[in-house]
């Protein structure tokens, strides 16, 4: 591991005991590294990459809110139902396909997907609960947009230096990896670079986003 992937790793360690402590930074830091990927090759960080760097997260965070006042009343919302439904219509399609002589073949890739979001709604619903106001809700965005951010502001040079003529790829075994997938994503975070547009008081700062 090069020297600047092991500094990586000791300041995500260091910063897991604030993940218990504040959720909401918890849920900050899950947000880089589940969209980021800071521990990826495509930083030339190759910062421990068989680590469980959004599970390490993720159990401090879900530790801290049991000392998060009114989070239970909070999870009682439209949302967080809806997300639950989804979640059994996912387990129920995982099982029928599994038991389907079709696709049973594919049971073992089934299930790792059906954890892999099931993990990922996990986390949205905590993201419901900690998120309790319009200022984190801000800050929350502006992490989000400015992980996307960065990816087009390293692309870019690439980009006109060769004429558009070579495909964009996210990082390596992440939810972006394949292009299409960056790209979707890119569109998907233009609204948030709008609504932070909006919701912005500094002039000189509103002018920096679209």
């Amino acid at each position: 591991m090069p020297i600047r992937g092991v500094i990586l790793f000791a300041l995500l360690l260091g910063s897991l005991p604030a993940c218990f402590v504040w959720p909401f930074y918890g849920i900050l830091v899950w947000s880089v590294v589940a969209f980021l990927n800071p521990q990826s090759s495509l930083f030339y960080w190759s910062a421990a990459l068989n680590f469980p760097w959004a599970m390490a997260v993720a159990v401090p965070t879900l530790g801290g809110l049991f000392f998060v006042r009114g989070w239970t009343r909070r999870l009682a919302c439209r949302e967080v139902y809806i997300g639950a439904v989804l979640w059994i219509w996912f387990t129920v399609t995982s099982e029928i396909s599994s038991q389907d002589p079709l696709f049973m073949h594919h049971a073992a890739q089934t299930w790792y997907k059906w954890g892999f979001v099931s993990k990922i709604l996990l986390m949205t619903a905590v993201t419901v609960v900690v998120v309790d106001s319009f200022e984190r809700l801000r800050v929350l965005v502006i992490v989000i947009a400015g992980c996307f951010g960065y990816y087009v502001l390293k692309s870019l040079p690439f980009i006109i230096m060769t004429g558009g003529q070579f495909r964009i790829y996210g990082p390596e075994f992440s939810m972006i990896a394949d292009n299409n997938d960056f790209g979707l994503a890119l569109n998907m975070t233009l609204p948030m670079f709008f609504f932070l547009a909006r919701t912005e008081t500094r002039r000189w700062a509103r002018w920096s986003r679209p």
